[in-house]
């Protein structure tokens, strides 16, 4: 008797999204090159004593199917960091056997249109949709995404280096002050390759986005696509 009953309970209190894992991949790569983001991501690491810490730092997207090439442990998708190593965050990520997460998420201003759910106006600018009510606009409704991995320096004089600074500063080119090699900079610098090992994507409300883990080998298949602006 019970089991029919449980069933339709479970039946009525799921709602399924019209999102597919499929496209949540190619929402995901259109989200790293997202410049109302910034390019900002959250740094979380675990320090010596199990403390948690989590701290802003710039990310670029400079690995597509090219660039990944040129270095031997990268993938399409990854992301180059510019790290400080003075501060104890990066220390943590960047020791033997640790890991790192990657927080990115959408840009949480309302005023700012989530293009999934926008149409254009006749001057071909971007605006929400007319039916779309308030509460569906702020941060819990836009994508973002946790990336888990590790953290990789890249040797000053690597082949690579050139061509991944390059990218890197023209997403930002403030950063040119602390580079690697700068005279002005007052820390050490290095430039430092995200390996991606798992990603969980949550694209915003559950009854309209996907909610849950990205397969790898999809999300690489659409970071071949990137271009690196």
């Amino acid at each position: 008797m019970w089991g029919p009953i449980a069933s339709l309970l479970v039946l009525c209190s799921t709602v399924v999204a019209w999102e597919s894992s499929e496209q949540a991949a190619i929402d995901l790569r259109k989200l790293l090159q997202d410049d109302t983001t910034f390019f900002v991501a959250s740094l979380g690491s675990v320090g010596k004593l199990g403390n948690v810490e989590i701290g802003a730092e710039y990310y670029a997207p400079c690995f597509n199917a090219s660039t990944s090439r040129m270095l031997t442990n990268a993938s399409d998708g990854d992301l180059l960091f510019l790290a400080l190593p003075v501060s104890s965050n990066w220390r943590n990520v960047l020791a033997p056997n640790a890991s790192a997460s990657v927080l990115i998420h959408s840009n949480s201003d309302p005023q700012v249109v989530d293009v999934r759910h926008s149409i254009k106006t006749p001057a071909d600018r971007l605006q929400w949709t007319p039916d779309r009510p308030s509460w569906r606009k702020g941060m819990p409704s836009k994508a973002r995404v946790n990336l888990h991995g590790t953290m990789h320096t890249i040797s000053d004089d690597h082949p690579a280096i050139d061509t991944l600074a390059s990218c890197f500063l023209k997403y930002h080119p403030d950063a040119a002050i602390w580079k690697p090699g700068s005279r002005t900079s007052p820390h050490l610098a290095k430039w430092t390759h995200f390996a991606i090992e798992s990603i969980y994507y949550v694209g915003g409300f559950g009854d309209e986005h996907y909610i849950g883990q990205i397969d790898l080998d999809q999300y690489r298949n659409e970071a071949r696509k990137f271009v690196i602006q």
